[in-house]
C-alpha cells in the first residue's frame, strides 16, 4: 500500500505470507515456545514494515495504511515484530488489536500477532 499526494510518497506498508523455511519465520520459530510456532508460523501475513514521512505523521495515515494493507486478506492470522521502545509504532499495533506474544523475541524487540478472523 502506498500513500501519495501530488506524485509524492507519504507513506507506504507492506507484507507477505510466511512460511517455514523462510529468514524469518524460522528465526521466530527457533526463539518462542513451539506451541505458540505451531499456531501462530506458517501460512500467516507477515506484516513486514509500515513507514510514514515526519511531516504526515500524526494524521491517521499510519492507522489507514495498517488497515488497508490487512482489509481482505485470505490469512487467518498475522505476525510483525518492533521495538520494545518505540511507542508511537507499538501503540499503533496494540490499539488495533494486536497482542504481544512474546516480549523479548530478540533484544529490544516483541512479537506481536493479529488474528484476522477476529477482524471479519
Amino acid at each position: 500500500m502506498v500513500a501519495r499526494q501530488h506524485g509524492r510518497i507519504l507513506g507506504f506498508a507492506y507484507g507477505y505470507t510466511g512460511r517455514r523455511g523462510q529468514w524469518w519465520s524460522d528465526q521466530v520459530a527457533e526463539r518462542v515456545p513451539r506451541e505458540l510456532a505451531e499456531r501462530w508460523l506458517d501460512g500467516h501475513f507477515e506484516f513486514v514494515e509500515l513507514a510514514v514521512h515526519p511531516d504526515h505523521q500524526r494524521q491517521g495515515l499510519g492507522g489507514a495504511l495498517h488497515d488497508a494493507l490487512l482489509d481482505d486478506l485470505p490469512h487467518a492470522r498475522a505476525l510483525l515484530s518492533t521495538w520494545t521502545e518505540d511507542y508511537p509504532a507499538r501503540l499503533l499495533y496494540l490499539n488495533r488489536g494486536w497482542q504481544v506474544l512474546e516480549q523479548e523475541l530478540w533484544e529490544n524487540a516483541s512479537l506481536l500477532g493479529l488474528d484476522l478472523t477476529a477482524r471479519a
